[in-house]
């Protein structure tokens, strides 16, 4: 047996050290909300439901290939309008000044990606990068990009790919359009303004899953401050306007910022999209 300079055992004050890291590491989580952590084996995706045996297999893959058609060509038709609708809401977006920051932020974000998504992800807010303190520089409309940050636009897109996903077939918007400089958080009043803006984009775009990224977004689509760990793992409700409005099933999950930060979150996030990707998978929109 060896023993160390302090007389313990070294294979007993590795266990000690380890043991100390685990709570500290639980605590932590704690903190955050944590109360449950994922499984180590991720769901399958669900298969593809079988026809009935009284009904021939032909024909009903004929029936499904006429209704996938006949989907894709309506959406095809309502782009255009959809497309206005979009442009409209991005130029009252920049013409916006309900609200503080307005001043100070000449420059927008507004949505970014195809007009009839069958996914669309909301975050906070775009950060402008290098703007520590005073107005940002004013932007022509055609260069703002970001949707988030440019590392967290980076991640991001790498989260969407991951579930088959490109820019191609997501919208990304944000609960707050005005830019922020760096380290600063934007206020109720601010978000509570924007928020008419988000829900005329949803209402456009018409998506079937909103994946709400982040505290401040979930709070935006679902009202009051739970925080993500206890709002993730299940679909919310959302409604745009009353009770005629449409509904839309909402996913929440990390946002790409904090997983910059805490890497240990990732696994949690990759098993939300995974779920996101099921219900796509479930509305024919997400094939294989």
């Amino acid at each position: 047996m060896v023993e160390s300079k302090t007389g313990v055992d070294s294979s007993s004050e590795y266990v000690w050290q380890l043991a100390s890291a685990l709570r500290a590491r639980l605590r932590f989580h704690q903190q955050c909300g944590i109360s449950a952590y994922p499984p180590l084996a991720l769901p399958s995706l669900p298969k593809k439901a079988e026809l009935p045996p009284s009904q021939p297999q032909n024909m009903g893959g004929e029936n499904m290939r006429q209704q996938a058609l006949e989907k894709t060509k309506t959406e095809e038709q309502s782009r255009p309008q959809t497309m206005r609708r979009l442009k409209t809401i991005a130029e009252t977006v920049r013409a916006c000044t309900l609200c503080a920051l307005a001043p100070a932020s000449p420059a927008r974000t507004v949505g970014l990606g195809r007009a009839r998504a069958r996914l669309l992800v909301v975050g906070d807010y775009a950060v402008a990068e290098g703007q520590n303190s005073g107005p940002l520089p004013s932007l022509p409309a055609d260069q703002i990009t970001l949707c988030f940050g440019k590392a967290e636009d980076e991640l991001l897109w790498k989260m969407m790919q991951a579930i088959g996903l490109g820019p191609q077939d997501v919208y990304v918007t944000n609960a707050l359009k005005c830019f922020l400089p760096q380290e600063q958080e934007p206020g109720i009043e601010s978000l509570w303004q924007c928020r008419q803006h988000l829900f005329d984009e949803i209402a456009a775009v018409q998506p079937a899953v909103v994946c709400a990224m982040g505290d401040t977004a979930a709070s935006a689509l679902l009202g009051g401050t739970e925080p993500v760990a206890r709002l993730r793992g299940r679909a919310h409700l959302f409604r745009t306007g009353g009770a005629g409005a449409a509904a839309y099933r909402v996913m929440v999950t990390y946002h790409p910022r904090l997983l910059l930060r805490l890497t240990d979150m990732k696994a949690a996030a990759w098993q939300d999209l995974q779920q996101v990707r099921s219900m796509l998978h479930q509305r024919g929109t997400v094939r294989g």
